[in-house]
């Protein structure tokens, strides 16, 4: 059995690789994918249920952001729960803004799978570079 933070790891080294079948192999197909905003602030904002709403997720991510750097500050692992704090950079396609800010992910590991990813993002500093 592998442990919370070997999976997260790994989980991390897929995205960077765009690594999707090794990826998909470390999600359970319950996944709940959750980014923290008031409803309606960003188009990735709320629930994301399963593998295709994982998918959904991070494609709408892709066709709003590029991804310019991240760095993971600080890790807690407890059980079941690792929390990431980073810091990073991304640009916005339609406008060319870059945010720079920090977030928070929070895994839930059971079975050897991600079950739950959750992301709480500064977003006062995301909201600023909202196409209008």
């Amino acid at each position: 059995m592998s442990s919370t933070k070997q999976i997260v790891d790994n989980y991390y080294a897929c995205l960077k690789q765009r690594d999707r079948e090794n990826l998909l192999g470390l999600l359970s197909p319950d996944i709940v994918v959750t980014y923290h905003a008031q409803a309606g602030q960003f188009p990735w904002a709320g629930k994301f249920y399963g593998i295709a709403g994982f998918d959904q997720f991070f494609s709408i991510i892709k066709d709003h952001l590029d991804i310019l750097e991240v760095t993971i500050i600080d890790s807690i692992v407890a059980d079941n729960k690792m929390v990431n704090q980073c810091q990073g950079r991304w640009q916005y396609k339609a406008t060319g803004h870059i945010v720079e800010g920090g977030m928070v992910n929070v895994f839930t590991v059971e079975g050897d799978k991600i079950t739950g990813y959750d992301v709480y993002a500064d977003t006062a500093a995301f909201a600023a570079g909202l196409p209008t």
